[in-house]
């Protein structure tokens, strides 16, 4: 996933399952402002892999939120 910002900013990119349950914590950090990116290798916070299915990926910064739909096929 790749995020651009224009200014500093506190950014938190989260995974949850379809149920709503946190999966994993991607990023959780004070960034500088610019482009920047970050890859879910399909694992929980545990270091399992996920089962296959729907996630939802939910970015938010200061400046804005999104979510983005990831599916996980075997």
């Amino acid at each position: 996933m790749i995020y651009k910002l224009n200014n500093k900013s506190h950014v938190n990119i989260s995974v949850y399952n379809i149920r709503g349950e946190l999966v994993r914590q991607l990023k959780n950090a004070v960034v500088e402002p610019g482009k920047h990116s970050v890859v879910w290798d399909g694992r929980n916070e545990y270091g399992k892999r996920v089962s296959p299915g729907l996630y939802l990926v939910i970015i938010h910064t200061a400046e804005y939120g999104d979510i983005r739909k990831v599916v996980v096929i075997k």
